[in-house]
């Protein structure tokens, strides 16, 4: 997927990421915010998954009746927290162990829903619900990323078995995973609060507008680009992963600092599900009035359960921060400079994020204020987009 062939630029940052050998195996730990408890970035999400479908296996015989009042035809998933007939100290346990992939991941818990809302239970197929029903015992899996074409299973006895990722089973299988619609959620806005803090904290420009000016002269138009059609050639799609969840990053530079800072902005593609599927959303994806520059650059991603939203932003602005401290604004190249961020963003992306291919969608370099763009293909050829020029006129 990572066909294209960039010049990337290197620049020197800091992701609190630190690294050690566990015997030959070299792995990825990213500290949290009090420095005191770290946690695997790669597999730290995945093992408390693992732990939650191990105690569900286990306690199967007390929520049955609650998973097949539940799932059924016109719906195959349930979330944890609302399956009736566990134990105290189950809940409690899956609650901990909810409450363990909130933090690590970033993300606030609200105050009026239990941690294992985000969690939830899903039939890997709607093939599988006749026998489900007719009390064949299932097994239980959890999505991770991490798996090499075997998934590891748990029976309703303690056993534990391997399936094969690439071909569905004939068994009922249970498969424990994020609620990827609330997940992601709380993962973009915990990103753009990150993001808004640091534009609250930058020099403002000295443009101002003219005091004695009318206000019907100051507010001007808005000028947007929109999405009026996208497709994608590959996401990641299989009988396990359930259905992907897209995002764009917006890269540009920042038109309310004084100096040149940079300018990201996060915005959800929740329906950009499918490979090969034309969507038509009517989608504002950039607003220009927020960028200093003319020109944008459009990352996709694939939202992966292990990132931690909070360190990914601020990664992100750590890594553009300092490419543009080396870049004088007299005689800057725009599109240079939007580039030089766009590949710093790419390459201040969890290790775990770019080496999975399925993670990585696409790049779309210098998007222009004004221009159409028509079938227009990303860097990798991995998406397409038609992107049009719109603009908002104020109420007079």
């Amino acid at each position: 997927m990572k066909c294209f062939s960039i010049a990337i630029f290197s620049v020197v940052f800091s992701l609190n990421l630190l690294t050690f050998n566990v015997g030959a195996k070299e792995q990825n730990i990213l500290s949290l915010d009090n420095g005191a408890n770290s946690f695997l970035l790669l597999d730290s999400v995945d093992k408390n998954k693992k732990a939650i479908a191990k105690l569900l296996a286990s306690d199967y015989r007390n929520i049955e009746a609650s998973i097949r009042q539940n799932i059924n035809e016109y719906s195959l998933k349930i979330s944890v927290n609302e399956l009736i007939g566990l134990s105290l100290s189950t809940a409690r346990l899956i609650d901990n162990y909810s409450a363990n992939i909130n933090r690590f991941k970033g993300i606030e818990q609200s105050l009026d829903q239990r941690a294992s809302h985000i969690v939830q239970l899903r039939l890997a197929d709607i093939s599988m619900l006749m026998q489900l029903h007719e009390g064949q015992a299932p097994l239980f899996v959890f999505t991770s990323s991490d798996d090499d074409g075997n998934i590891a299973a748990f029976d309703i006895d303690g056993g534990m078995t391997y399936l094969d990722a690439y071909r569905m089973p004939t068994q009922p299988v249970l498969i424990i995973e994020l609620n990827k619609e609330k997940s992601v959620k709380a993962g973009l806005k915990a990103m753009n609060a990150v993001f808004e803090q640091f534009d609250d904290q930058v020099e403002p420009s000295l443009v101002k507008p003219f005091v004695n000016q009318p206000l019907s002269e100051l507010i001007k138009p808005l000028s947007m680009t929109v999405i009026k059609n996208i497709e994608v050639n590959k996401i990641k799609e299989s009988w396990f992963s359930g259905p992907a969840e897209v995002y764009a990053i917006i890269t540009g530079v920042n038109a309310a600092s004084g100096e040149l800072t940079p300018k990201i902005e996060i915005v959800d593609l929740p329906y950009l599900n499918k490979s090969q599927k034309e969507y038509t959303p009517n989608q504002i994806i950039v607003q220009w009035d927020n960028y200093r520059w003319q020109a944008v650059d459009i990352l996709l991603m694939e939202a992966d359960d292990n990132v931690n939203y909070k360190a990914l932003a601020t990664a992100l602005l750590d890594v553009t921060t300092q490419v543009l401290q080396f870049i004088p604004e007299v005689g800057a190249q725009t599109v240079a400079v939007i580039t030089r961020l766009t590949n710093a963003v790419i390459e201040a992306m969890p290790e775990t994020l770019m080496t999975n291919e399925d993670d990585f969608v696409d790049v779309f370099y210098t998007i222009l204020e004004g221009e159409s763009y028509n079938e227009y293909h990303g860097a990798s050829h991995n998406a397409k987009m038609t992107l049009e020029p719109l603009i908002i006129q104020p109420r007079r």
